[in-house]
């Protein structure tokens, strides 16, 4: 994920990477590294590819960025209450904690 993320001019802007192969929640995933790195949920960021993700996203309180080049369509995605959605990686620059 490092060199996908460096590849895309990401790899300076993203402190952590929390995969789907850690054996609990996303949502606990996220509150553990918020308290471990003392981010707030204001300044803490979901990014996901898929209503699941961006629900666990969402039941952390975080702000929660859903990309539509990922593992579902766009059209489903937009059904759901999305704090942002966007259409490429260089777009996740723009948020800044």
């Amino acid at each position: 994920m490092a060199a996908t993320l460096d590849s895309l001019g990401l790899g300076g802007a993203v402190s952590r990477v929390l995969d789907g192969e850690l054996g609990s929640t996303k949502t606990e995933h996220m509150e553990k590294s918020r308290r471990g790195y003392s981010f707030s949920a204001q300044d803490t960021f979901m990014v996901g590819d898929a209503i699941r993700a961006i629900r666990q996203g969402q039941l952390a309180a975080v702000t929660t960025i859903t990309v539509s080049w990922g593992y579902q369509h766009r059209e489903l995605l937009e059904e759901e209450q999305l704090d942002v959605i966007v259409d490429h990686p260089d777009e996740l620059l723009q948020f800044e904690a």
